[in-house]
């Protein structure tokens, strides 16, 4: 990914540098190329929330 890409090579450094925790992190570092990656699934653990203007009548089957 870095070879191909030069802004992703310089904010990766960049963070590198700036940010003590992220160097330090064996998590945070492969999190970051994750994350900007065709791989990353932004929707997950998203769920649609909906909101019901009128009470619906729904009949439960009796068994």
């Amino acid at each position: 990914m870095l070879a191909k890409n030069e802004a992703l090579q310089r904010e990766f450094e960049r963070r590198l540098v700036n940010d003590p925790k992220f160097a330090s992190s064996a998590r945070k570092r492969p999190q970051f190329f994750y994350d900007r990656s065709s791989y990353n699934y932004s929707e997950l653990n998203r769920y649609p929330v909906a909101r019901l203007n009128a009470l619906l009548q729904v009949k439960v089957a009796e068994f």
